[in-house]
């Protein structure tokens, strides 16, 4: 149900968005030559070479990277985990196809849409993108985005929803607690996150993002070097028997 929901509007929503990012970077594009020259100084300034700044860019790059798409993360897996066995390869191709849309075209695309139309801005970062939309639209460009950040927000919170329950589906196969307890904490917890959101600030919500987008990739470092023993050992028997 959650599929046919989201196939419903997720590819004319992402695809008028791309379209939308790309005409307001033609109405700009003078300034893509200023651009690209800014964002290659801001990359590759001295004050990037000192030791605390390139460290600083690698724990802004990984987390914020991981957080636009979650291929590094680990959590993919399970939702493709969940496809019928015939089509598991072609989900994960799929899925591989996925990080180039994520990362490459979408946040790249607005971040260069961001940089043609952020002059004058001085308001909250999370205001950013609505306030060049409404510098390159108008105010029927506030409408658009708000109609895009519904739509988005409404698909990722049933995706992601749907991913830890199907998570923790998997943790009452293998605990004495029973899948209604687990399901009704998981709920709680779930609700109580969409809350913070609501209410929280921009910094507050992106600290609690980084520590558990830290916790989740450690664990899943850990679990994939348990399931690399495992593979080892069993080629080691199969070679033996």
């Amino acid at each position: 149900r959650i599929l046919k929901i989201t196939d419903l509007f997720v590819p004319i929503f992402s695809f008028s968005y791309v379209t939308i990012l790309i005409l307001g970077i033609i109405l700009n594009y003078q300034q893509l030559g200023s651009i690209f020259k800014e964002i290659l100084n801001s990359a590759f300034n001295v004050k990037c070479i000192g030791v605390s700044a390139f460290f600083s860019m690698i724990k802004t790059s990984i987390s914020k990277s991981l957080f636009s798409n979650e291929a590094g993360l680990g959590t993919i897996p399970s939702l493709t985990g969940v496809s019928d066995q015939n089509e598991k390869e072609v989900v994960s191709y799929y899925q591989v196809f996925g990080v180039i849309i994520d990362t490459v075209l979408l946040c790249s695309l607005t971040g260069i849409f961001i940089l043609c139309y952020y002059d004058g801005f001085n308001g909250n970062v999370v205001q950013l993108l609505s306030y060049c939309f409404n510098k390159c639209l108008g105010k029927i460009g506030l409408i658009i985005y708000n109609i895009f950040i519904v739509f988005f927000g409404f698909s990722s919170v049933l995706g992601l929803y749907y991913l830890g329950e199907n998570n923790i589906m998997f943790i009452s196969l293998h605990s004495k607690i029973s899948f209604k307890v687990i399901k009704f904490l998981y709920q709680t917890i779930f609700m109580i996150g969409i809350v913070i959101g609501i209410v929280g600030t921009f910094s507050n919500i992106m600290w609690l993002v980084d520590i558990g987008i830290l916790m989740l990739g450690t664990l899943n470092i850990m679990i994939l070097i348990k399931i690399e023993k495992s593979q080892k050992l069993l080629k080691n028997i199969h070679k033996i028997t």
